[in-house]
């Protein structure tokens, strides 16, 4: 769920994005935090037009480009790619033109993203950049004359760069080594301020500012609290940055006058959270997208015995970030490893090492060249290391300094997004789900195990695998599937040396297990742990319990929003059992006035 609110007066009024219709509320019925308008899945991959009136986004009913008309509260498509049948491509970041006439976005194809500009009426598309070697490519501005735009590529062999892309011819100019989670022209496009980590390995970012044309960056705010989302004031007299140098995240403003930053920064507005600016309109009002609920990972009691859920489960991740892996156990059941999103819905992917309580947790950021749910780190049984996913390959993490060797998987079968990747006991191989051009349920999806000796990928299953648990003695391997005949979400077994599988269990609707849901074994390999969707619930689900040996399922009393949507993991010694639940939803925000020209006070 999605929400817009804004500042007017002193009071706050909301615009609550939950559904594909407009709700009208009447005015008498609004109050400080009424919502007063309803508008479908806006999501944070756009931004804002200059002139505050229209927001960008991915329309993920079919991953479409599409826009939001804040005024008139209609949303309309402005790509036409059809259906998730039909095509599996999509849009992906998306800036307007200065007009506010066009779109520059990401479109991902098949193997790796371009760069395209259409017309806001969906007509005159041109690819502008098209390199099979740059996995990702993200638009971050367009400069004020309409001539360039600011992207960052992304490189298959894990390098990033930020460079000006001509509008007209695609011609590319390299500015400097940097992947910033955002950057802006000034208002005379004479300098880029961006936001960087300032240390290898840490999330931590500051603010820099670098010539259009070129040169060495300076460093705007150089602290070590995590500085991010520098937006330009209309008047380019500085800019506003998200800062927690205080004791909440607060929004600041730092003055600035030929290239050179003027005195401190200034407090705007104490406690905005963690956000990402998504624009300021010309009129100086700054949107900004900030966490309504985060999914977060839990820790429950189990009887080994039963397998029983013991007492309520207690949250270990943070309320501030969002949870986008699956938790793994250490070999010695003293910590958990998990991805989250800190600084925001925009904010940096980073590693998560923890006990298994409320306690000091240990955070880095590893370029393992991922994002989000294809992260899923696993612990080595060494418990020294981790294997993660980078996309197209997998990664090994050092689990004390995030240092990344990546793998050659060296496969025949060609190389889609390698995802849940689990070490054996022995240390040996990586098992791996292998997914067709990021679909999730795609019917040549592969399990695949890579052998550490020989460095040989081989294919163990081919269908529309969803999900993979290796058993603790590495015998067994579980996975689900999708039936398309009957709408049933079917668990099956398969040798981990590979063979002909088995059906072990089959949910048919309505209490079929959720999309992304992860299974987990129990220590003694007997039993698998699956949420199912509760009947009569769009959200909610409940933990099963099902034998190894005949099938047999019960249900273990537990159920909570999201539950293991995610995924899970029971600990070696049986006794507890992780797993995420809860849902990362995104509200924006806009501030009227917090940036208002000279020319207007």
């Amino acid at each position: 769920m999605m929400e817009i609110g804004a500042l007017r007066g002193g009071r706050v009024h909301m615009l609550l994005v939950a559904g594909l219709s407009l709700t009208s509320i009447p005015l008498a019925a609004q109050q400080a935090s009424a919502p007063v308008l309803a508008i479908v899945g806006v999501d944070v991959q756009g931004g804002l037009s200059p002139d505050g009136r229209l927001l960008s986004f991915v329309d993920w009913s079919s991953g479409d480009l599409a826009v939001r008309d804040l005024e008139r509260g209609m949303t309309r498509r402005v790509t036409a790619k059809g259906s998730w049948g039909h095509s599996g491509e999509f849009a992906g970041r998306s800036v307007f033109s200065p007009d506010g006439e066009r779109l520059v976005f990401a479109w991902y194809k098949t193997s790796h993203y371009d760069l395209r500009i259409i017309a806001l009426d969906g007509s005159n598309l041109r690819v502008i950049h098209d390199d099979p070697d740059v996995g990702y490519i993200e638009p971050l501005d367009w400069s004020p004359d309409g001539r360039e735009i600011l992207a960052t590529l992304h490189r298959t062999d894990r390098t990033s760069r930020m460079v000006r892309i001509s509008a007209e011819d695609g011609a590319v100019r390299d500015l400097l080594a940097a992947a910033p989670g955002t950057a802006r022209f000034s208002p005379d496009g004479a300098y880029i301020a961006y936001d960087s980590p300032a240390d290898e390995g840490r999330p931590e970012r500051d603010v820099f500012l670098v010539p259009t044309a070129g040169g060495e960056p300076l460093p705007l705010i150089a602290h070590p609290a995590d500085d991010r989302g520098p937006h330009w004031l209309p008047d380019g007299s500085g800019i506003l940055f998200v800062s927690d140098r205080g004791e909440r995240v607060d929004l600041r403003r730092l003055g600035i006058a030929d290239g050179r930053p003027i005195g401190e920064p200034q407090l705007v507005r104490r406690g905005v959270g963690a956000v990402a600016p998504l624009g300021l309109s010309r009129s100086g009002d700054l949107y900004y997208a900030a966490y309504a609920e985060v999914r977060r990972v839990y820790v429950a009691a189990l009887d080994p015995d039963s397998g029983e859920v013991i007492g309520e489960p207690e949250a270990v991740s943070k309320a501030t970030e969002a949870v986008y892996s699956a938790p793994s156990w250490s070999p010695d059941g003293s910590h958990l490893v998990y991805v989250s999103i800190r600084g925001g819905p925009r904010g940096d992917l980073i590693f998560v090492i923890t006990p298994p309580v409320a306690s000091d947790a240990r955070a880095f950021s590893a370029a393992t060249g991922s994002t989000g749910r294809h992260a899923a780190p696993s612990w080595a049984p060494d418990g020294r290391r981790l294997v993660a996913s980078g996309c197209a390959f997998l990664c090994i993490v050092d689990a004390e300094t995030g240092s990344v060797r990546p793998l050659d998987r060296n496969s025949s079968n060609g190389a889609g997004v390698a995802w849940r990747p689990v070490w054996s006991p022995d240390g040996s191989k990586i098992y791996f789900m292998d997914e067709s051009n990021l679909a999730i349920a795609a019917a040549d999806n592969r399990l695949a195990v890579l052998d550490l000796r020989s460095g040989r990928e081989r294919e163990l299953y081919r269908g529309p695998v969803r999900h993979l648990a290796l058993s603790p003695d590495g015998e067994w391997l579980a996975f689900w599937e999708h039936d398309a005949a009957d709408g049933a979400s079917v668990i099956k077994l398969i040798p981990s040396v590979g063979g002909s599988p088995r059906e072990l269990f089959r949910a048919v609707p309505p209490a079929t297990i959720p999309i992304l849901a992860g299974l987990a074994w129990t220590s003694d390999c007997g039993r698998l742990l699956v949420p199912r969707r509760l009947a009569g619930s769009r959200t909610e689900n409940e933990l099963w319990q099902i034998r190894v040996a005949d099938g047999a399922a019960r249900s273990l009393g537990l159920a909570m929003d999201g539950l293991g949507e995610y995924g899970a993991d029971v600990a070696p010694d049986g006794k507890h059992i992780a797993f995420t639940a809860g849902d990362s939803s995104v509200e924006v925000w806009v501030l009227e006035g917090v940036a208002v020209p000279r020319a207007h006070r």
